[in-house]
C-alpha cells in the first residue's frame, strides 16, 4: 500500500498498514520490515513547461504503438542474463 502521511503535523502515531496471509498463526520476528519511509521536503515550487518543437508523428508510429501481436518482442527486447 502507498501514501503520504504528514507524520510531523499529524497530532496520533500512525498505523501503517499491511497485508497479513490469511491463515498467518504466530508472531512476526522483530525488525521485519513492514513499511518504508521515505522522507521529503515540501517546499513550495514553480515550474513551467516550453515546447517549442512542433508535433510531428515519426514514421513507424503506428508500427510501434498499434502492432501486431509480439511486436516489441521481436523487434526490442533482449534477453537478460543474471549470474
Amino acid at each position: 500500500l502507498s501514501g503520504i502521511v504528514d507524520t510531523d503535523k499529524f497530532p496520533v502515531p500512525v498505523n501503517f498498514p499491511f497485508f497479513i496471509k490469511k491463515d498467518f498463526n504466530g508472531v512476526i520476528p522483530a525488525g521485519t520490515p513492514i513499511a518504508q519511509a521515505i522522507p521529503f521536503k515540501r517546499t513550495n515550487w514553480e515550474h513551467s513547461v516550453e515546447d517549442k518543437k512542433e508535433t510531428e508523428i515519426p514514421t513507424n508510429f503506428y508500427n510501434v504503438h498499434n502492432p501486431p501481436f509480439g511486436f516489441y518482442k521481436k523487434n526490442y527486447w533482449n534477453r537478460k542474463s543474471y549470474k
